[in-house]
């Protein structure tokens, strides 16, 4: 019987959680990394500073060939098939800081922390090999999108930085030998 492929998103998305949490800048500051929402009454028990591992849609914002727009695409390769699995996860940036600190302050701040996750993201990739990972898993991931949002919470002022992450990975699946 054909073996069917599983998503790498569960365990791409748990690698990088701790691929950032182990990065000095990211754990010398002490910011949690959250895989996934955190639950309503924990809100107010992380911080002021966190970073956020969300969300994942079937979308290949490179356009890859063939139209393959994102989800899963079956490719022959000899007689092994591959399935090619593309994604983005939307991850934020969330600083929250108190008032006399102004918006602008706030805002330099979250982008210095998007600034480690960019470093960490590029490096792992390039230098560790997407290490945490199955070999020949990950064949990619960079940033490919961002938002950045300003507001006050009570006497706050909010920084949210959304990006998105493009990932692309080969399972390989049925009709393996």
């Amino acid at each position: 019987m054909a073996s069917i492929p599983v998503s790498t998103i569960p365990v791409f998305k748990a690698a990088l959680q701790a691929q950032l949490a182990a990065d000095a800048s990211i754990s010398a500051a002490a910011i949690p990394v959250l895989y996934g929402m955190p639950a309503l009454g924990q809100a107010g028990q992380i911080g002021r500073e966190f970073i956020l591992l969300g969300w994942t849609r079937d979308e290949d914002p490179t356009n890859g060939p063939g139209n393959f727009r994102g989800g899963w695409s079956t490719a022959a390769l000899g007689s092994t098939r591959h399935v090619e699995e593309r994604y983005v996860l939307e991850a934020a940036v969330v600083r929250i800081g108190p008032g006399l600190d102004g918006q602008q302050a706030v805002t330099e701040r979250a982008f210095a922390i998007f600034q480690y996750v960019s470093a960490a993201l590029t490096n792992w990739g390039e230098v560790g090999g997407f290490t945490g990972l199955p070999a020949r898993t990950m064949r990619w991931a960079f940033i490919c999108g961002l938002r950045h949002e300003e507001g006050r919470v009570d006497q706050d002022f909010r920084t949210i930085i959304n990006f998105d992450i493009a990932c692309s990975a080969r399972l390989t699946g049925a009709g393996s030998p």
